[in-house]
């Protein structure tokens, strides 16, 4: 989405998961297949960049500078912000 891209290559969808499979080895526990979800967002900013440069490399989408996309991956990402739940009783019928 930030890269514009027309279309969604096989090797885009490479990228993503080998990026993915590289990330994952860097977490603590040795013996974990994704990485946490505290590192989630960071994971698929990283993510998004590799898939738009290889956009960009086979002229699927506009080559742009590497500032100039990580912000656009910036602005179009999605951070969930969540309402403050409080208990309440519920009183019987």
């Amino acid at each position: 989405i930030a890269a514009r891209a027309s279309r969604v290559t096989d090797e885009m969808l490479m990228v993503a998961s080998t990026t993915l499979a590289e990330l994952s080895g860097e977490v603590e526990d040795a013996s974990a297949i994704l990485p946490p979800l505290t590192v989630v967002s960071q994971i698929s900013r990283r993510i998004a960049f590799a898939v738009a440069r290889t956009a960009q490399q086979q002229g699927h989408a506009l080559v742009t500078s590497e500032e100039d996309l990580l912000a656009a991956i910036e602005r179009n990402f999605w951070t969930p912000e969540y309402r403050e739940y409080r208990r309440v009783a519920m009183r019987a019928r």
